[in-house]
């Protein structure tokens, strides 16, 4: 009866040291945390994020994607969708197919949960059409990235339960936004996009493309060179919804990470402060919510079965 009593207080006595260590470690990152310019710090996030081709807006609080990231590379097609969800994003996408001037263009949408970020992108890609193209063949083929000559004008607002959570504008080729632990469901989300055209041929080519999808009124609009979309409920079949177990484990699993990095990082206000901290303290979530590294592995993938 002593010999458990002695072991009782020596794992009590062990928890007690184990519990002050992780307060004295948790103290000293904070303080490490404050210690810093936020030059420093923004700085130092740039580089933990620039090679997965994201940056870090300051004003906005969120990552985004660079003008000449290593997913420019790559290009995009139908099996990075289909396999999004393996990675832990559970997301809507649009693709918006149509022809202009001899290549088949195509705008895609996307919204949801990208492990624990949620997140929205706009991306803009074409390829010379087939000789043998037929109707339906759109599907199958790879689009390249488009050049800097061919980057369109975007803009985007995103509401979660009526309130504006991201927003973003500029030139690009690939337009996106990423809040770190915000947990959402894709059907959550309703974006508003405007994308303005270098003519009327080709926005009204786009125009047309989404009302044989199925969008009507006000959730697409065409003024001269420029379409608002309004995207909420996808008109395309989702890939993720022919896997809804997968669909379910990855969002219990993001859920749970964003709980998480929510509960640890709870004494800072920003999201450049609670990442910092993490990297001194946590650095094992440190690397998960630095997880745009999904995107890379589908390319790396596709990339090398094209080599072979």
């Amino acid at each position: 009866m002593q010999n458990i009593q002695v072991g009782i207080g020596i794992l009590f006595l062990i928890l007690l040291i184990y519990i002050l260590v992780a307060k004295i470690w948790t103290a000293v990152a904070v303080r490490k945390v404050h210690r810093m310019e936020e030059k420093a710090k923004e700085k130092r996030l740039d580089d933990a994020t620039r090679p997965f081709g994201f940056l870090y807006d300051p004003l906005q609080d969120i990552f985004y994607s660079g003008m000449y990231p290593w997913q420019r590379k790559i290009g995009y097609e139908k099996a990075f969708d289909e396999g999004a969800v393996l990675l832990s994003m559970v997301i809507d996408c649009e693709p918006v197919y149509f022809e202009y001037k001899g290549k088949m263009w195509l705008v895609e949408l996307w919204k949801g949960q990208y492990g624990m970020t949620t997140g929205t992108e706009v991306g803009i890609y074409c390829v010379e059409k087939p000789e043998d193209f037929q109707p339906g063949d759109e599907r199958k083929l790879h689009y390249g990235s488009v050049g800097d000559d061919e980057r369109l004008y975007m803009q985007y607002v995103v509401y979660k339960d009526g309130e504006v959570i991201l927003s973003r504008r500029a030139e690009h080729w690939w337009l996106t936004a990423f809040e770190p632990g915000l947990f959402s469901r894709p059907e959550e989300l309703n974006m508003y996009i405007k994308i303005v055209f270098p003519s009327e041929t080709m926005s009204k080519a786009f125009f047309r493309s989404l009302t044989a999808m199925g969008y009507r009124g006000r959730e697409a609009y065409i003024c001269g060179k420029y379409v608002t979309v309004y995207f909420a409920q996808p008109k395309t079949t989702q890939p993720v919804r022919k896997h809804p177990l997968l669909r379910a484990l990855a969002q219990s699993n993001n859920r749970r990470n964003c709980k998480i990095y929510n509960k640890r990082t709870k004494m800072f206000d920003t999201d450049l402060d609670k990442i910092t901290f993490l990297s001194f303290r946590y650095p094992l979530l440190y690397r998960a919510i630095l997880g745009f590294r999904g995107w890379r592995r589908l390319g790396r993938e596709k990339d090398v079965r094209r080599k072979v």
